[in-house]
């Protein structure tokens, strides 16, 4: 059969649609992703050589995780998922040239809204209590991109990493206070990736932030996080957002941050606030 003699496939729904835009949308990122590529991979030859074996790791590191960046690309443009999608428009474009419509639609925000639907049904899914299963956690190619954003946004913020993103220490300064967060990614006996965080330095100070990371409502969530750690810098904590003190019955200042759920043209975002410890409960 000819290709001019192919029956057209099956008509596809509203959702199978978003989820197309969505999945061009995490290309497109992709792209965006590679385009830093050379960045990355000359970055550690700016600084005098004065320690060499750390020069080789961190070339090492840029270039191993570019090569995997590169990987990843590849294989989902060849994929079948994107492939198909690509026969559909084509498709569809010889039924209906004219894209006057397509003009209407929003360039951006497919795969937000996308990702905000499955949190909203896993959610439901996990209980009251707000939690995320564990295939929350996102993949290297994600939490690369997810870390790439942070330092494109505030350079304010030192990210490093190794053990192909499992290991990220982030640290920057919180008004007059220097933070320094310790992320690990490990596997436990029942082959389930676990998120663990801390902040570091021995301080009580640091000792009650850790413990409001330790009990966040979504433990197995790599972007919420990594959110929740930049509240930290981007959140003033003078007063709790509950009692309105500066500090509680034990003199202690607001070292919890917790987000709440604010909807917006159709969109959900995270507004993060400052609590005591004590007014969680």
């Amino acid at each position: 059969m000819s290709s001019t003699d192919a029956q057209p496939s099956e008509p596809w729904d509203e959702a199978q649609c978003k989820a197309a835009l969505a999945q061009l949308e995490t290309l497109q990122q992709q792209l965006d992703n590679l385009r830093l590529t050379v960045h990355r991979m000359t970055k550690p030859l700016s600084k005098p050589p004065t320690d060499k074996p750390l020069l080789f790791s961190q070339y090492k590191q840029a270039a191993v995780g570019s090569q995997n960046s590169l990987r990843a690309f590849r294989a989902q443009w060849l994929g079948e998922d994107v492939q198909s999608l690509f026969r559909y428009s084509r498709e569809s474009a010889q039924a209906n040239p004219d894209l006057n419509a397509s003009s209407q639609l929003p360039r951006y925000g497919w795969k937000r809204r996308a990702d905000a639907s499955h949190g909203s049904a896993g959610a439901k899914q996990s209980g009251e209590n707000g939690s995320l299963s564990s295939d929350a956690i996102t993949n290297n190619d994600d939490m690369g991109r997810a870390i790439e954003a942070i330092r494109q946004e505030d350079p304010h913020v030192k990210v490093q990493t190794a053990d192909d993103n499992r290991d990220i220490t982030i640290s920057f300064m919180a008004e007059t206070t220097f933070l320094k967060f310790h992320i690990t990614l490990k596997r436990d006996a029942n082959g389930q990736d676990k998120l663990k965080a801390e902040c570091l330095r021995p301080t009580t100070l640091s000792d009650d932030i850790t413990r409001s990371i330790e009990t966040r409502e979504r433990p197995h969530d790599f972007r919420y996080l990594l959110d929740m750690i930049l509240a930290y810098k981007t959140i003033e904590g003078k007063t709790c957002a509950k009692c309105g003190k500066a500090a509680d019955q034990r003199g202690h200042l607001p070292t919890a941050r917790r987000a709440k759920g604010i909807t917006t043209d159709e969109e959900k975002t995270l507004a993060w606030k400052a609590f005591h410890r004590g007014c969680l409960d």
